[in-house]
């Protein structure tokens, strides 16, 4: 993939399109991902074809996906103490799950997709943690569906590659309308539900974090 044909620019110019495309881009589809999960898939682009803001995110990547390890065992549980883990985990996640999605699919893809996923993981745990239910839901979709995450991806980078006139969008399929719609409709009726201290917590927020630490020799 040339990524010198991506539209390039600030995320916080280029996001509302890349959400607009995406969209369009998955409208033919019946079956496809949350609203939610959607909007963040379009961001992670916008973020990532920012060269200012990858620029910026360097200092925070790894060299080795493993060196979370030392950073969430040597943290302090408290409030405040988690949205460095959360920020850390999800911007490598990120960044490896970009690299994939842009190159052609190798027979070590299985194992090099864990790394993320693991990152993923970490960041939805820290998220509940933190009080923020919303990007914990989304983190652990991500990590647990980022196979099928990363065929969109590659997909929709491809065809903004091949289609660059078709970018920014200049209108939207009046099915995307309806179904942002039934997603703000379906949210609102969760918040007048006020769920009380007994309802489901998500599975992730109950995982002990020490279970998701070490095994990376074989992500190498």
């Amino acid at each position: 993939m040339d990524l010198s044909k991506l539209p390039k620019g600030s995320w916080k110019g280029t996001f509302e399109n890349h959400v607009l495309m995406l969209e369009n881009f998955l409208s033919p589809l019946s079956s496809k991902p949350g609203g939610e999960i959607c909007v963040y898939l379009a961001g992670l682009v916008a973020r990532r074809l920012d060269d200012v803001y990858s620029q910026d995110c360097m200092s925070f990547i790894l060299d080795d996906p493993a060196e979370i390890d030392g950073i969430v065992r040597s943290h302090q549980p408290y409030i405040g103490q988690n949205a460095p883990i959360v920020t850390i985990s999800k911007i490598n996640a990120e960044f490896l799950s970009f690299s994939l999605a842009t190159r052609d699919a190798s027979a070590w893809r299985s194992l090099e997709i864990l790394a993320p996923k693991k990152l993923f993981s970490l960041a939805s745990v820290f998220s509940y943690r933190s009080g923020n239910m919303t990007l914990g839901n989304i983190y652990g979709f991500f990590s647990s569906e980022l196979d099928l995450l990363l065929q969109i991806l590659g997909s929709y980078l491809r065809y903004i590659e091949d289609n660059p006139d078709r970018f920014p969008p200049q209108s939207i399929s009046p099915c995307v309308e309806e179904r942002f719609a039934n997603q703000i409709n379906e949210r609102n009726e969760y918040k007048e539900r006020n769920p009380g201290y007994d309802e489901e917590i998500p599975y992730d927020a109950k995982v002990d974090s020490s279970a998701l630490l070490g095994g990376w020799d074989h992500f190498n």
